[in-house]
């Protein structure tokens, strides 16, 4: 109370052009105080609207990709789906398709299974060799190797003609090489040999499915003739192709002199 009687005081021994001064600095003040008020409050206005809109134009692109959106998870699927049969061993699997494809293979040799693309796959490989195989019974021969149920390439094929020979090539080497999933703990596959669930990898849910490949190889014969293979590659196009993975592997080449 003393105080305000006190500022009463002081305001009545004020003279007149004082207590105008006074009263046009208060006003000053109140409209700059009002002023103020107004510009936080429409810029909080503005930010509530522009998240508003942020948040509309996400809602209309998710509207408009949702085909697209729909069609990627069908075919992440549809990869993921090839890895719920395992493959068998290689060396028997290679013996019937020969014995299909009616070509001799001369010599198997199965390679060290690695765990590859941070051990989220085994890899496993087999080295073969033909001799005398003709062009078709080759052709037909990697026909039933991409035919196959469970995820299989022809990562490696050399290959040379026969001397005097018409339609008759040797095959040096050809890897097939086949990738087995190892499974998240606690992760189920639907099948009956879904994955390999040995290994406690944590593997993001959102994150792509990779699958790496082991990379081509060609024969270092003078003056060769590339011919491209198309080797079964069983993942859908369009998906995302990493460095090192079965998306992205690149096609082998077969080198005939």
């Amino acid at each position: 109370m003393a105080a305000i009687d006190s500022f009463r005081g002081a305001i009545a021994g004020m003279s007149a052009k004082d207590r105008r001064s006074l009263g046009i600095l208060l006003a000053v003040l109140g409209v700059g105080l009002l002023f103020a008020l107004w510009l936080l409050s429409r810029s909080v206005l503005d930010d509530a609207e522009t998240q508003r809109q942020a948040t509309l134009e996400a809602l209309r692109v998710i509207r408009n990709e949702r085909p697209r959106i729909r069609l990627r998870q069908q075919q992440r699927a549809q990869v993921l789906g090839r890895y719920e049969t395992r493959a068998p061993a290689l060396g028997g699997f290679v013996e019937q398709a020969a014995r299909t494809a009616q070509v001799t293979v001369a010599e198997t040799n199965d390679r060290p299974m690695q765990r590859v693309d941070g051990g989220r796959f085994e890899r496993r490989s087999v080295s073969i060799r033909l001799r005398q195989v003709s062009l078709q019974g080759l052709v037909s021969f990697m026909n039933e190797v991409d035919g196959a149920t469970f995820p299989v390439a022809i990562t490696t094929l050399r290959m040379r003609k026969r001397f005097n020979e018409s339609n008759q090539y040797d095959v040096d080497e050809m890897v097939i090489t086949t990738f087995d999933r190892i499974l998240r703990p606690g992760e189920r596959g639907t099948g009956p040999d879904a994955g390999v669930p040995t290994s406690a990898v944590a593997v993001p849910s959102a994150a792509p499915v990779a699958m790496p490949s082991a990379a081509p190889t060609v024969s270092p014969t003078a003056v060769p003739t590339t011919v491209p293979i198309n080797a079964p590659y069983p993942f859908p196009s369009g998906s995302p192709q990493p460095s090192g993975s079965p998306y992205g592997a690149g096609q082998p080449t077969a080198v005939v002199p």
